[in-house]
């Protein structure tokens, strides 16, 4: 056999998918077997395995054994006769699939990693160049990301001026004492250390340098390797003819800080092991000031940012516990190795209850720290998520009443201030309902209203209970409804739709104000008589305050008509009839043409900001950075449904766009549904000689998307770095409805005729 593949994985359940399918299609021309060293994974990664992939064996480690300790079970799987040095001992627990226990022995052994993934001929490569040079014992590809830009697939041997002084900097100053992957090689080159997320080393050479050092949990044990191949007189090489995508870091990120101290962990391990005593309290010494450099300067810069760049604070946080752990003298049990998933205490709430039926189930409600509800003979579904607030349905074991869990949480830094003036935004919704049920309007006021005991105040955490309407929906569901079907039968329809527009008067006379009036703010119940009954609920962002005035009332009605795809023009104007209580057709024309005057404005106000937040990272906008590409692109909210893509799935294109050398006009099978009312078409690419004109056309169609006119759907605009020419990536749409007369801005039209001709 040629090559023994030892994939080495813990808790990557895709990725391992994704690697183990690239080996299967394109490793072709050379004899492979793959073991699978499973370090107890807990996401159902050995079932699917096992599932998709039974030809390949599995060693199952019943815990986190580590990568050196689990890659010598691979390596002494595929080889019976390697032995161990005795620096080197093999853990003993690991079982094997009943099926596939026996030992076979291959020329070459490759580890890698589950994050990876193999391009055509890769492994044929390294194969071939070992076959050629029997005094290489280690040969690993050139690495690269997603988007086709080169990752570093080696490394220097640790030092004292390499590790406390900039790399990047010193690789540029001493570009041959530090080599980097700036340097762009074709032909294959020897180095001190390879990555280990791939790495082919010759069978019948371990016996003489004996398997990797399982002090090292994770991390510089194959640096330790490579310096024990290389003092016994073997070379290790980079063939860069041979590719490998590494997702780089997949099981890192997953705990990010326990995975920082672990570095810093095994880097002291191997001074110790090879360095001299000097130097070793050079970095005792120069390490943990150079950190706390780090932290000092970036913590200031998060301070000076009002805590808002989110890489700032994630590298404070990191930077502060690798200084604990330094100050504590470097205890164990802060590494990797030794960390274990913890139960963080519950957070206690403080309730004031209306309903004594809900006070015992209350008292016993308990929240974890991620503001997932729990309690005794309670059952909960989440309805809606947002980056404040989520919706939970509370079902309580042996009743039939079903109430519903609003809880506030995270808010802005600007709104600190406020909140803790004004009090937890939950009671302050439930203080408005009680007033809006005063004034007269229908309204849900809420059984309860809860408080977190650990924020003052309830400033990061409140609840809202209210009990849930039994046959109810919200009114935007309804109109969307087909008329005629029963009970939905036109003349039901219109006289609901009467209804509405007569609530809309009480709300506007009593001084109740809404940012947006929207038929979403609006339930609609059906009473057991067939008759239906509308209440106001949604009182996040309401004011109360003296009685709406005429221009009031029209801004808010043309908020209202702004809304095309829920209510037809003809229950349009039978709602304003019913607002004026039937004044007159004359009255009606006069407030219709005013409000489409102020819908104009509106419409317009809306079309410049989304021009100018297109260009702004944000919930709807992210920034794109890549070694090749930089730009801006439309996310994705599957909660929201809306039209976008993630930024995986932008890596993902632009490899596919790179791998050819140039942006194609048109990407073949790339069509998709992202959730908007129209049917996408395939991505397409448009080249423009300037980023600028580029970017001027992506934040118009944005744009168009937000006063619901699209023309395409925007998905991203780029820039290649130190080029000129943009290019803007966008989905045609297969279809496209023409909005009503009565929708149509004059302005706008024109400008949307104009882009129809630039795309």
């Amino acid at each position: 056999m040629d090559l023994a593949i030892i994939v080495i994985n813990w808790n990557t359940r895709q990725t391992l998918h994704e690697c183990l399918a690239s080996i299967k299609t394109n490793v072709k021309n050379i004899s492979t077997e793959t073991v699978l060293v499973d370090n107890g994974s807990t996401d159902g990664s050995v079932d699917m395995v096992r599932e998709n992939y039974p030809d390949i064996r599995i060693i199952q480690n019943p815990e986190n054994y580590g990568f050196a300790r689990a890659a010598n079970q691979g390596l002494q799987q595929t080889n019976p006769s390697t032995r161990l040095p005795p620096e080197a001992r093999l853990a003993k627990g690991g079982r094997t699939s009943p099926s596939t226990g026996r030992r076979t022995s291959a020329r070459y052994k490759l580890i890698l990693n589950s994050d990876t993934l193999i391009t055509p001929n890769a492994l044929e490569e390294l194969v071939r160049y070992l076959n050629k040079h029997p005094k290489t014992a280690l040969a690993g590809p050139q690495l690269l990301n997603l988007d086709g830009s080169r990752q570093n697939s080696f490394a220097n041997f640790p030092t004292v001026i390499g590790e406390l002084f900039n790399r990047s900097i010193l690789e540029v100053l001493f570009p041959k004492r530090y080599p980097s992957k700036r340097q762009v090689r074709t032909e294959p080159f020897a180095v001190d250390s390879l990555v280990g997320a791939c790495m082919m080393v010759r069978s019948s050479a371990i016996k003489n340098f004996g398997l990797l050092d399982e002090d090292y949990f994770v991390f510089l044990e194959e640096t330790d390797w490579c310096l024990r191949i290389r003092r016994q007189g073997y070379e290790i090489n980079v063939v860069p003819a041979a590719r490998v995508y590494h997702l780089q870091g997949e099981t890192k990120k997953q705990l990010l800080i326990p995975a920082k101290i672990e570095y810093l962990n095994s880097l002291y391990k191997f001074f110790r092991k090879h360095r001299s005593n000097a130097c070793c309290l050079l970095m005792g010494i120069g390490q943990p000031l150079k950190i706390m450099f780090e932290f000092l300067t970036t913590f200031t810069a998060m301070v000076l940012t009002l805590g808002l760049v989110k890489k700032l604070k994630n590298k404070t946080s990191v930077l502060f516990n690798i200084c604990l752990w330094h100050f504590r003298l470097r205890p164990e049990r802060m590494t990797l190795k030794h960390w274990q998933p913890t139960t963080r205490p519950l957070i206690r709430v403080n309730w004031l209850i209306k309903s004594s039926f809900l006070e015992e189930a209350l008292n016993n409600l308990e929240f974890s720290e991620d503001l997932n509800p729990r309690g005794k003979g309670l059952f909960f579904e989440l309805l809606k998520e947002h980056k404040v607030k989520k919706l939970w349905r509370l079902t309580i074991h042996g009743t039939e009443n079903i109430y519903l869990l609003k809880i506030y949480h995270g808010y802005h830094p600007f709104n600190w201030l406020r909140r803790l003036f004004q009090g937890p935004k939950a009671m302050k919704e439930f203080n408005l309902s009680r007033q809006v049920a005063y004034r007269g309007v229908n309204t849900i006021v809420p059984e309860a209203v809860g408080v977190s005991r650990k924020a003052p105040r309830g400033l990061f955490f409140s609840i809202l209970v209210t009990r849930e309407l039994k046959t109810c929906s919200n009114l935007s569901a309804y109109f969307l409804t087909p008329a005629g079907v029963a009970p939905f039968d036109q003349p039901t329809r219109t006289k609901n739709i009467l209804a509405y527009g007569q609530l809309a008067n009480t709300i506007h006379k009593r001084g109740i104000r809404q940012e947006d009036f929207d038929p979403n703010n609006i339930l609609i119940q059906t009473l057991p008589d067939h008759r239906f009954k509308l209440w106001f609920i949604d009182l996040e962002r309401v004011k109360l305050g003296r009685r709406l005035d005429i221009e009031e009332q029209i801004w808010s009605l043309a908020k209202l008509n702004r809304i095309r795809e829920r209510i037809s023009t003809p229950d349009r104007i039978r709602f304003l009839k019913a607002y004026l209580n039937f004044k007159g057709r004359a009255i009606t024309k006069t407030w219709l043409k005013k409000i489409k005057e102020a819908q104009d404005q509106i419409t317009e106000q809306n079309y410049r900001w989304a021009k100018l937040v297109s260009w702004i990272e944000s919930r709807n906008i992210g920034r794109y950075h890549s070694a090749q590409f930089k730009g801006f692109y439309r996310k994705k909210y599957p909660q929201l449904h809306q039209p976008g893509f993630t930024k995986e799935e932008i890596n993902r294109l632009v490899h596919h766009l790179d791998e050819a050398g140039e942006i194609t006009k048109e990407i073949p099978g790339s069509g998709r549904s992202n959730g908007s009312d129209q049917a996408a078409g395939p991505v397409t690419v448009k080249i423009f000689p300037g980023y600028g004109t580029a970017k001027k056309l992506w934040a118009e169609l944005n744009a168009c998307l937000r006063i619901h006119r699209p023309l395409v759907l925007p998905v991203a605009v780029l820039k290649k770095k130190n080029k000129r020419p943009g290019y803007l990536i966008y989905q045609s749409l297969t279809t496209e409805t023409p909005p009503p007369a009565f929708f149509r801005n004059e302005r706008i039209e024109q400008r949307l005729t104009e882009l129809k001709k630039m795309i």
